[in-house]
C-alpha cells in the first residue's frame, strides 16, 4: 500500500507486437521504459490492473494489496549496538543514543525504495520511579546524553517515547506512520 511495486507485464503471444499501455483502479501506475515494465502504487485495499495492446483490450488482473508493517523502534549505542534492554546500562556509562526506526525484513527485501523511516520527534526521559528527573526533546535520531551522565544512578531509567515517525517513500515523500503506547521503549540504569 502507498509504495512502488515493480513488475514487468508481458504477453509472450505478442512478440514484437507487444506495444502495452496500463490503467489502474485504486492507484496509480508509471510506465517504465521498457515495454510492461510498470510501477504500481495502490491506494486501496485491491487494485485492479488493465492492460490494452495497441488500443486493443487485453485483459484486467485483481491484486489483493498489503499494508505496511510496523517499523521497530530501536536503541542502540553511539556506535550503533543494539541495547540490550534486559541487561541495561551502568550509570553514567552511556553519552549518547541512536533511536532508529528498522523496517520491517521483508518488507525491506521487497520494497527498500519505501523502506526508509526517520524518528522526528520523541521525549527521552530520564525517571527514577514515577519522578522525572530530566528530559530532552529530541528532533533528530541522535541523542546526545552528555549532560545526564551526572544524574544516572542504579534503579533510574532512561525512556524513550517516540512522537513522530515518517516513511520516506520511494518518490522522496514524507508520509506519517502512527506510533504507539507499544513503541515506548524502557532503558534500565544499573
Amino acid at each position: 500500500m502507498n509504495c512502488g511495486n515493480n513488475v514487468m507485464i508481458e504477453v509472450p503471444t505478442l512478440g514484437t507486437n507487444y506495444n502495452p499501455s496500463f490503467s489502474i483502479q485504486g492507484g496509480e501506475i508509471v510506465k517504465g521504459s521498457k515495454a510492461g515494465q510498470v510501477t504500481i502504487i495502490p491506494n486501496q485495499r485491491v487494485a485492479t490492473v488493465s492492460v490494452s495492446n495497441a488500443g486493443t483490450p487485453l485483459g484486467s488482473e485483481k491484486f489483493d494489496v498489503k499494508p505496511i508493517p510496523r517499523p521497530k523502534i530501536v536503541a542502540r549505542d553511539n556506535n550503533g549496538r543494539d541495547i540490550d534492554l534486559k541487561a541495561g546500562i551502568r550509570a553514567g556509562s552511556i553519552a549518547g543514543l541512536r533511536v532508529n526506526v528498522d523496517a520491517e525484513s521483508n518488507f525491506k527485501d521487497d520494497c527498500p525504495g519505501d523502506a526508509n523511516y526517520r524518528l522526528r520527534e520523541a521525549s527521552i526521559i530520564l525517571a527514577s520511579g514515577t519522578t522525572r528527573v530530566a528530559e530532552i526533546n529530541a528532533t533528530s535520531e541522535i541523542i546526545d546524553l552528555g549532560a545526564w551522565r551526572s544524574l544516572m544512578r542504579p534503579g533510574y531509567q532512561i525512556i524513550i517515547e517516540p512522537k513522530k515517525v515518517n516513511r520516506i517513500t520511494f518518490k522522496k515523500n514524507m508520509e506519517p506512520v502512527t506510533v504507539t503506547g507499544q513503541d515506548i521503549i524502557f532503558i534500565q540504569v544499573k
